[in-house]
């Protein structure tokens, strides 16, 4: 008796533990400052606001000439200039976003979640997004975007610490060609260190003197021949911008080119930051190239018609509600009762958890959805009291009838979780988890508190 006592009170505690971590967070200092470390919940730009952006076509360049010519202004470049950014967004982890385009004068409206990623994502949507292999001396442009197949971003280890590089992928044709730049061309050049000094003495004889000249002649045409030999060197360009100038030690053979972004470092921080322009990088080459230069010609914020004082005040009343049917519970079952609601508010604290580092939407139906779930545990919860705690084979006939009645709702809420609407996706995707965690919380956990 005495053991199964304790064995209820350590599955009481880790209950507890996780309600404190899922409702109050777990804090550590951080610069002075206490923060907490457990992830927030995403909202929708519906519930936290969102920015407004309009993009218009660029007109001049710095040398007032016309960037986009009169011929590449049609509705197929339109669409593929919107579909280029969709893919941006995507690799950038943005989803809950509206995009739009103006099919008479290529406009295009974007509206965004605000967050810390927003300006980041504004200032790199319109990149071109353009990659070329050049000469550096003379331009000549030797591998373009349709030679390069995909960029990542990763980590490289060395000796002083750990450095983050960004690695360009080149397709079969453009691999071959890097294999011949690498072996021709551009391979680095051996410097002739060696210098020979004769010293014999002050006295210059007219031999001597016309060995000088012809040394001199000599001389003027290593010179020549050093000119000819001069190292050959292929300069990057992304989105028209030089990055990097680069020669080869050898040859080329895999088809890719590492880059170095920021600095070898021990610091974490200094490498996330580095790591995060990598991915920037990779996902502005991996969506594509704008066909249209693109400009930003509005850029506003636009606060939520929801506000975040009429939702806590909802979830207020439905806590409220709640807390009134677990006392409700515990009055009618007694001890039963009692460690049913302590388990039925751990599997609150277990989904509010889930719903953050799962990353789900929170829009306005995912809040309903989450309501439904707390309202469905609940009706579960009561349903497995009802059973005798000796009844073993009766409960487990009784578990799978419920979870057969949640099928349905279970098979709609996947088919939501890949919808585009964030309204639909919000609401499968919190339904989702909140079945699959009644599944496996109850008969884990639920079941061995209350018996």
């Amino acid at each position: 008796m005495k053991k199964n006592k304790l064995v209820l009170a350590m599955k009481i505690i880790a209950i507890v533990l996780v309600c404190l971590i899922s409702f109050a967070g777990i804090y550590v200092q951080k610069l002075n400052k206490m923060e907490n470390v457990v992830k927030d919940f995403t909202l929708s730009k519906d519930l936290k606001g969102y920015r407004e952006i309009l993009i218009t076509l660029s007109d001049e360049d710095e040398d007032e000439e016309k960037i986009n010519s009169s011929e590449s202004l049609t509705s197929d470049n339109y669409q593929k200039s919107k579909k280029v950014m969709e893919n941006r967004l995507s690799l950038i982890g943005v989803n809950d976003y509206n995009l739009s385009v103006d099919k008479e004068n290529g406009n295009i409206f974007l509206q965004i979640p605000e967050d810390s990623n927003t300006d980041k994502v504004v200032s790199n949507i319109t990149e071109i997004g353009s990659i070329e292999l050049r000469d550096s001396e003379d331009n000549t442009v030797h591998l373009n975007n349709n030679h390069f197949k995909n960029a990542r971003a990763g980590y490289s280890t060395q000796e002083k610490g750990t450095a983050v590089v960004l690695e360009l992928n080149f397709n079969n044709e453009g691999k071959k060609l890097l294999k011949e730049l690498s072996e021709n061309e551009y391979k680095k050049v051996e410097q002739d260190t060696t210098n020979t000094t004769n010293s014999e003495d002050n006295t210059v004889s007219e031999e001597s003197k016309n060995e000088t000249t012809e040394n001199s002649e000599e001389s003027e045409n290593d010179e020549e021949n050093k000119e000819e030999t001069k190292q050959k060197e292929l300069a990057l360009y992304i989105s028209g911008s030089q990055i990097t100038t680069m020669d080869f030690e050898q040859p080329l053979t895999n088809g890719k080119i590492e880059l170095s972004v920021g600095t070898v470092s021990t610091n974490a921080e200094d490498l996330s930051d580095s790591y995060n322009r990598a991915k920037t990088i990779a996902s502005i080459l991996n969506g594509g190239v704008l066909p249209l230069k693109y400009e930003v010609e509005e850029n506003y914020y636009v606060d939520s018609d929801i506000k975040t004082e009429t939702i806590k005040n909802t979830l207020i009343v439905v806590g409220v509600i709640v807390a009134v049917l677990l006392v409700l519970m515990m009055i009618k079952n007694k001890l039963r009762g009692v460690l049913a609601a302590i388990s039925y508010v751990g599997f609150i604290a277990v989904f509010l958890l889930a719903l953050r580092y799962c990353n789900v939407i929170i829009a306005l139906s995912g809040i309903v959805a989450s309501i439904l779930v707390a309202l469905i545990n609940y009706l579960f919860t009561v349903e497995l009291l009802k059973i005798k705690e000796e009844d073993s084979k009766k409960y487990n006939k009784k578990y799978l009838e419920i979870l057969l009645k949640l099928v349905p709702i279970f098979v709609i809420s996947i088919i939501f979780c890949f919808m585009k609407p964030v309204v639909l996706m919000s609401f499968g995707m919190a339904m989702f988890w909140g079945i699959l965690l009644m599944a496996v919380y109850n008969i884990l956990v639920t079941k061995n508190v209350i018996d």
